[in-house]
């Protein structure tokens, strides 16, 4: 799946990669995506280690739908290994250290 520079790589087991760039104008795919995955699995895994640029709206839909997983008693959650300037971003954004959002981060498997 993609859309203008962001790509979405669904690989067995309901783990998704993704690649290039999420900011603003990508929300309306990636939140399709993200109810999309957790519509289909029980636990989600997005590797985000390919993404080069987000912006707080990225991180707000990665919110959004941990605590819509949480809620129907699915597991998601998203690995740790960022590029730099996602990395600042998440960590400018309070993402890496928001007590609800702890649970998501993960080492990468």
């Amino acid at each position: 799946m993609e859309n203008e520079g962001f790509t979405v790589t669904e690989e067995p087991g309901g783990r998704f990669v993704l690649l290039g760039e999420c900011v603003v104008n990508h929300c309306d795919f990636f939140k399709e995506v993200l109810l999309d995955a957790l519509a289909r699995h029980s636990s989600v895994f997005f590797d985000l280690k390919g993404l080069e640029n987000v912006d707080v709206t990225f991180f707000q839909l990665l919110y959004a739908a941990g605590l819509s997983a949480a809620e129907a008693g699915k597991t998601f959650r998203c690995g740790r290994n960022l590029a730099e300037a996602v990395r600042g971003t998440a960590a400018t954004s309070g993402f890496f250290d928001h007590i609800s959002l702890k649970n998501i981060w993960e080492s990468e498997v």
